[in-house]
């Protein structure tokens, strides 16, 4: 089988991250590497035993087959696209774009030139989620009613290699584009598309980021709940679903273990809440590449292609129209604090 010629522009935690999962993947050849930082770059090729390495995108021109891109926000929507209308696939790492007009743009491009598009959603490959998919799928708790996802660190400068996630310029935003895009992309794929209720947070400069924040969404007409999430501290971080028959928890960050209670279960009420205890280290990243290997062997569409990429921006895009038409409330820092 012929190799995908593939290329990773940025060599950042999240870039090496890729290079680990790609020599999981026969199909996926890492031939070249991207940096700002060349002698960065070069070291990194050597540590991975990649020859060709650039400072500049554009070199990649006819060379490769898939580009992936775990860069600052702010070029993900320009690479892609440049990338895309020759094409060329595409695997971008989350979040797509600043904008969902950005985003249509991406979308665009891959259908013109027939070339793939990717988000990088990695938790939809993680077997826990995928596990708790087809427990609401077979109706297991019943009608799902509420949930509540929360999920909070303090951030350290040493989980970026540039730092960029503090500038709003690179980012495009704090805590909601950076890391809660994962929770609100977990919450769609379960649950479809949401209305968005409610939303605040700790953001006093428009040209900041926003480090707290709350929001509730409701999906279906009659699924509501919080979405609650920090960079200055620990909260819970767990995902809660109840339903008229049960109820399901896990973690939010990294799921490893769930516990679901069935309420009309012998099990469950003879011992209460049953664990079921996934593994998920070191696939989804390769998962998700071999995904986008069989999308483009195949010809067929990788499961978070553009389209699905989206739909996670646009309650993004929504909240910070909210706050900056001064329909959303300013959270201030003890009210952050969630037990």
């Amino acid at each position: 089988m012929k190799s995908i010629r593939t290329a990773l522009i940025g060599c950042g935690n999240i870039g090496m991250t890729h290079l680990q999962a790609a020599l999981l993947v026969p199909e996926i050849k890492i031939t070249a590497l991207v940096d700002k930082d060349l002698t960065w770059a070069k070291k990194v090729g050597k540590k991975f035993g990649i020859d060709k390495v650039y400072s500049e995108p554009e070199e990649l021109f006819g060379k490769v087959d898939l580009v992936i891109i775990a860069t600052p926000n702010y070029m993900h929507s320009p690479l892609s696209i440049k990338f895309l209308s020759r094409g060329i696939n595409v695997l971008c790492e989350k979040v797509m774009a600043f904008s969902t007009e950005e985003a249509e743009k991406m979308i665009s491009a891959s259908e013109k030139s027939g070339a793939k598009l990717a988000i990088g959603y990695n938790r939809r490959y993680r077997p826990s989620l995928k596990f708790l998919k087809r427990i609401l799928e077979e109706n297991w708790i019943g009608k799902v009613t509420e949930f509540e996802y929360q999920d909070g660190f303090v951030f350290t400068s040493n989980m970026t290699r540039t730092n960029y996630v503090t500038d709003r310029k690179l980012s495009g935003g704090g805590a909601l584009i950076d890391f809660g895009v994962h929770g609100l992309d977990t919450l769609i794929w379960l649950l479809g598309e949401p209305e968005v209720l409610f939303y605040r947070d700790d953001l006093q400069d428009e040209n900041g980021i926003e480090n707290n924040l709350d929001l509730e969404l409701r999906f279906n007409k009659d699924i509501k709940g919080k979405v609650i999430l920090s960079r200055t501290k620990f909260l819970k971080n767990t995902f809660t679903l109840k339903g008229t028959n049960g109820w399901i928890e896990m973690g939010s960050g990294d799921p490893l273990n769930l516990k679901v209670c069935k309420q009309d279960s012998k099990i469950c009420s003879g011992l209460g809440a049953v664990k079921v205890k996934t593994n998920w280290r070191s696939t989804d990243f390769s998962d998700q590449l071999k995904n986008m290997a069989d999308a483009i062997i195949q010809d067929k569409q990788p499961l978070v292609n553009g389209s699905e990429g989206i739909k996670s921006l646009r309650v993004v895009e929504k909240c910070y129209l909210s706050k900056r038409s001064k329909k959303a409330e300013v959270l201030e820092t003890e009210e952050a604090v969630v037990s």
